[in-house]
């Protein structure tokens, strides 16, 4: 059985289903965190940050290294330009094209995906993939 927590930031599947992805480990169940847009600002520093967390929690991770909004849009990077942006149609289909192929390859038995309440567009743009792909 594999669990696949997508990620839409690195720290993303961490914060919101640590627990979740601790417990599947503990009871042997493969746990994946796939990060859909993990070419961000800060890097290096912040996929060694990931990379530890995950393993403490008995994780792998997967970075797809599509780009964060700001880059991929051109928005402002902050709270207003990220959340009141636009869901766009073939934003989503290209992250749907990208996903398909990772689930299918990892087996997924189960997958979580953000509920997007908080409105960052990244975050809605997953969660539309991943209703696509279910």
């Amino acid at each position: 059985m594999t669990l696949v927590v997508l990620s839409p930031h690195l720290d993303d599947a961490v914060l919101s289903a640590g627990g979740a992805m601790l417990t599947a480990a503990a009871a042997g169940e493969r746990v994946v965190a796939v990060t859909l847009f993990s070419e961000c600002d800060g890097g290096g520093e912040r996929r060694a940050e990931d990379a530890r967390a995950l393993a403490m929690l008995g994780a792998e991770g997967l970075h797809l290294g599509l780009l964060d909004a700001p880059e991929r849009l051109g928005l402002e990077r902050s709270k207003r330009a990220l959340c009141d942006a636009i869901l766009d149609g073939a934003d989503v289909d290209a992250v749907t094209k990208a996903l398909s192929p990772v689930l299918s390859a990892l087996e997924a038995t189960r997958v979580l995906s953000p509920l997007a309440v908080g409105r960052h567009v990244d975050h809605r743009v997953v969660f539309e993939a991943a209703r696509r792909v279910a």
